[in-house]
């Protein structure tokens, strides 16, 4: 959170009433002061992505990230202004899944928490499936 890492963002809203104002009208552009935009973040995780699904050819991964990253990739995937990222849920636990088919990633499922959703019907075609989590700390 940059320079306003350790702090509540009541607290941030009553000493950066402005960046926090545009912070929260904006992340994508207006990020944490000394730290990235939602942009930033959604450029560097959808790059890792593409470079682990060339890695990992035909093969099953699961990456575990934070709620607000996830949002950024899904986001994007979903042609959703980054704005509006914070409007797509992520329960702590949860599981998305991209599946990569020649070389094109595509949403498969969002914020998903019940494993029974998670069971599909085979492919024709191979595919790699990325499963992405909402860490959960504690």
């Amino acid at each position: 959170m940059g320079d306003w890492e350790g702090q509540t963002y009541a607290a941030i809203a009553d000493n950066d009433a402005d960046r926090y104002a545009a912070f929260q009208r904006d992340p994508s552009t207006y990020g944490y002061p000394g730290g990235e935009t939602l942009g930033d973040v959604c450029r560097r995780a959808y790059k890792l992505l593409e470079t682990l699904a060339s890695k990992h050819c035909e093969e099953c991964i699961a990456i575990v990230s934070h709620k607000n990253v996830n949002r950024a990739i899904l986001a994007h995937l979903m042609g959703v202004p980054l704005y509006r990222a914070r409007e797509i849920d992520q329960d702590p636990g949860c599981i998305n899944i991209i599946r990569v088919q020649r070389g094109v990633l595509q949403l498969r499922s969002v914020n998903c928490v019940d494993k029974y959703a998670l069971l599909t019907e085979e492919e024709d075609e191979p595919c790699d499936i990325f499963s992405f989590a909402h860490a959960v700390s504690g």
